[in-house]
């Protein structure tokens, strides 16, 4: 996962026009999602650098370097485009589209959990 650097929040504290102190202590509360933060920043630096007329190509690479993300991640974030989420039907958690469908739409440690042991 990728976690916000001091630079990061210094940016994102820019963007949203809130003091970077009281986000590094939302984020040490576990109260920003570190990943969405991060791709409203990739999101803000395309659309700006994509006034300033350079090639898409070399924006994605700038970021790509930047975040250590792959070319893929960063095309889904700036042109919107939305991977399904799939979602636990018993606890509500996040999971893979792979564990949705193996286990009946319900993750692992559900299924363990209605293991009875003898």
């Amino acid at each position: 996962m990728i976690k916000l650097r001091n630079k990061d929040i210094d940016k994102l504290a820019e963007i949203i026009n809130f003091p970077s102190v009281q986000i590094h202590q939302l984020i040490a509360m576990k109260l920003i999602d570190q990943r969405e933060a991060i791709n409203l920043l990739i999101k803000t630096f395309y659309k700006k650098l994509k006034t300033e007329k350079y090639a898409t190509r070399h924006i994605i690479a700038a970021i790509m370097d930047e975040y250590s993300v792959s070319r893929a991640k960063v095309q889904s974030i700036i042109y919107n485009k939305r991977q399904n989420e799939y979602h636990c039907q018993k606890c509500g958690k996040k999971i893979i589209q792979s564990e949705y469908v193996r286990n009946n739409k319900i993750c692992d440690s559900c299924v363990a959990k209605d293991i009875h042991l003898y």
